[in-house]
């Protein structure tokens, strides 16, 4: 089940005494034609929840879509379990998306601990691969307001 966050701003002000990392994600932007790594800002203070700042990668389009969604996907693959956490805006008025067919806006990637499922983690170095193939498996139900 997707969630769904409003956008938020944080001002230099309401930083200062936070912890905060760069936390390595994929983004699948409007703008780029192929996939690109992007630092996320993250909240590690809170630990074990990490907060990821994951709005100021998707631009100013706040006017007529506000709202970030995000969800995860597990990928089973033998014994191993992987989870993704995915951040897209949907909304008609956003530019198509050149990396995935039928979705409009960007998307973001970041994996999820595996220790612990509420922290998003750095990505490794073959996670862009996996990253893409569940992009590209979930695609299709993108239209839908997806289950993976």
């Amino acid at each position: 089940m997707p969630f769904t966050r409003p956008r938020c701003r944080l001002s230099p002000r309401s930083r200062e005494g936070l912890k905060w990392k760069h936390i390595q994600a994929r983004a699948y932007l409007v703008s780029q034609a192929t996939p690109k790594r992007i630092s996320i800002d993250t909240k590690v203070d809170n630990i074990p929840a990490r907060y990821a700042l994951v709005e100021p990668a998707f631009g100013d389009d706040s006017n007529f879509q506000s709202y970030i969604h995000d969800f995860r996907v597990q990928l089973d693959h033998g014994r191993n379990r992987d989870l993704f956490q995915i951040f897209m805006k949907r909304h008609v008025r956003l530019q198509p998306n050149g990396n995935v067919a039928d979705v409009f806006g960007d998307l973001i990637v970041m994996r999820v601990s595996s220790q612990d499922e509420t922290a998003v983690v750095n990505a490794r170095a073959g996670d862009e691969r996996m990253m893409d193939f569940v992009i590209a498996q979930c695609a299709l139900q993108f239209l839908g307001l997806l289950v993976c």
